[in-house]
């Protein structure tokens, strides 16, 4: 699995390449080509998810801006993939 990181400032906590969580208010870009991703906002910052294949749990704590993508699949509005939601809450 392929992944690139970027982050200006704050930390980032990567496990095993797949789960990307953001506590410090630093903007967070992840791309995934395969398997998941589990992007968790919990202080108001801008994260991008990219994934090409697998599926996509993105869940957002704060009202903040959350943008995945996904390349197959429409449920209500909502981006999916494998029948799972993009929940804003």
């Amino acid at each position: 699995m392929k992944i690139r990181t970027n982050v200006r400032a704050g930390g980032l906590k990567a496990v095993n390449g797949l789960i990307a969580v953001n506590h410090s208010g630093v903007k967070v870009k992840t791309k995934v080509r395969a398997g998941f991703v589990g992007a968790i906002n919990h202080s108001g910052v801008k994260v991008k998810t990219k994934v090409r294949a697998g599926f996509v749990n993105a869940i957002n704590h704060s009202g903040v801006k959350v943008k995945t993508k996904v390349r197959a699949g429409t449920v209500n509005g909502l981006k999916t993939v494998n029948g799972l939601k993009t929940i804003n809450g």
